[in-house]
């Protein structure tokens, strides 16, 4: 169980132990001499070599509150000048004010966008510190955070060159330009099994691609490794063929997630990744993948742009009905936030729109018993990997049905019993991402929280605040 804290506020999340306890027990195929001495009596008669793998920690190394290089240089070299600092609400530690030189900028008003950024802001400020203040404050009793940043700063050196690890780079998504559009009329599943290597990468591409088995695996195919986790499905193309989506993913689906590469103009500039125009979205077939009831949760930027265009016109389009904002507040090791919560250029938050799908058939107003709250916030030490979000299925078990299918849309990593699409669902399953861990049951690093105490925490937790 990957919750730590959860209240009437939300939920405080550990992601690194949300992805380890999916390979805890992993079928390696290696060989059997070389290996042999490393096996207890039953894997030998069995015939198999089972690992534990987990995130690298460093990828969750976020020591301190982000900032740019040339920040961290003129904060490390003003505090090695003077012995006193002065500490912001934050954490964050910075140069007394003596000592800082401060460039003159004429005040300028602010632009449409800005002013309505900022509203936004005002808005959901008090909601986000209150949900912070307690759900940190809980998780400290318990020590699941580090006392105090990390000494001496690096500013998140190791983290951040863990975020630069290659993996299959961007060949997927080349594979997913070079299919056919025949590929994705060919409705045969192919099965995957702990014992199949794939040597031509374009078998898996443009079809319903299913790993059935039990226990999480270690594949290869083309020249890399990849963890696949037990029971899951994936699916990879690009945008020209996700209306044949819904003849080939197995739905209908009761969860449906979506992280779409959202365009701004940094990526414009920079074309630093593959994104998607608001335009595109309305060829996402969404009335044909998703059950009655079914909740849709789409991760959305602060920009206020998309946040509209998804209520206002993206959910009317798919006949889902709005019922919630929810934020995602990104703290470091220490529970301090990434950046100061007022900061008027990055903000430590992201939002999270939830509706529900309703068939034509169904009242538009109506409110059953699994009612979404409208405001939650969902706190966790995030990855240093591009914008990878925290994983929804439990915090959102109990406003689903029972056993439901799950479905994530413009995925980039596998999750047992879910189906992934996307142009590149296996980039973050590849096995320069995961460290083997030294035995099953392993606490992750980064917080130090041990697997079979977090029920306990969470139990715990939830009975102190009923």
């Amino acid at each position: 169980m990957s919750i730590i804290v959860e209240n009437e506020f939300g939920w405080l999340l550990c992601s690194a132990e949300a992805i380890r306890r999916n390979y805890e027990k992993c079928l390696v195929l290696e060989d059997a001499e070389e290996n042999d001495a490393l096996k207890t009596r039953d894997e030998k008669i069995l015939n198999k070599t089972y690992r534990s793998y987990g995130f690298k920690d460093e990828l969750f190394k976020i020591h301190s509150p982000f900032m740019m290089d040339t920040q961290f240089e003129k904060l490390t070299t003003a505090a090695s000048s003077s012995e006193s600092t002065e500490i912001i609400e934050d954490g964050c530690s910075m140069p007394p004010a003596a000592t800082q030189r401060k460039r003159k900028r004429k005040r300028s008003e602010l632009n449409e966008g800005e002013l309505k950024a900022l509203e936004y802001h005002n808005e959901v400020k008090q909601t986000i510190s209150l949900a912070y203040q307690n759900l940190v404050n809980a998780a400290r009793e318990l020590k699941y955070f580090q006392p105090t940043d990390f000494s001496p700063p690096d500013n998140n050196c190791e983290a951040r060159m863990a975020a630069t690890i290659e993996g299959p780079g961007d060949s997927w998504v080349l594979h997913c330009e070079n299919i056919q559009s025949t590929r994705m009329a060919d409705e045969n599943i192919l099965y995957l099994s702990h014992k199949d290597s794939i040597p031509d990468c374009s078998r898996l591409v443009g079809r319903n691609v299913t790993y059935p088995e039990e226990e999480a695996a270690v594949l290869t195919i083309g020249q890399h490794n990849y963890l696949i986790p037990p029971k899951s499905s994936f699916l990879m193309s690009n945008l020209n063929y996700l209306e044949k989506l819904p003849h080939l993913a197995g739905g209908p689906f009761g969860l449906i997630v979506m992280d779409p590469p959202w365009q701004n103009k940094s990526v414009k500039r920079q074309k630093s990744y593959w994104s998607v125009t608001n335009a595109d979205f309305f060829s996402c077939p969404v009335n044909s993948l998703a059950a009655p009831e079914c909740i849709i949760a789409v991760w959305v930027t602060n920009r206020q742009t998309h946040q509209s265009f998804v209520k206002e016109k993206l959910f009317p389009k798919w006949n889902v009905q709005f019922e919630a904002r929810w934020h995602w507040l990104k703290v470091t090791t220490s529970g301090k936030f990434v950046y100061d919560l007022d900061s008027p250029h990055k903000k430590p938050y992201e939002a999270l729109l939830i509706g529900r799908y309703r068939s034509n058939k169904e009242a538009a107003s109506h409110g059953g018993e699994n009612k979404l709250p409208q405001e939650k916030v969902i706190i966790s030490i995030p990855c240093s990997l591009h914008s990878k979000k925290p994983h929804l299925e439990e915090i959102l078990s109990s406003y689903l049905s029972c056993n439901p299918k799950c479905l994530e849309l413009f995925a980039r990593n596998l999750w047992p019993g879910w189906t992934s699409w996307g142009n590149e669902v296996l980039k973050h399953q590849h096995m320069d991402y995961f460290r083997l861990k030294e035995k099953s049951g392993q606490s992750c690093d980064t917080c130090k929280c041990r697997p079979e105490t977090l029920r306990l925490i969470t139990i715990d937790i939830n009975q102190c605040f009923r």
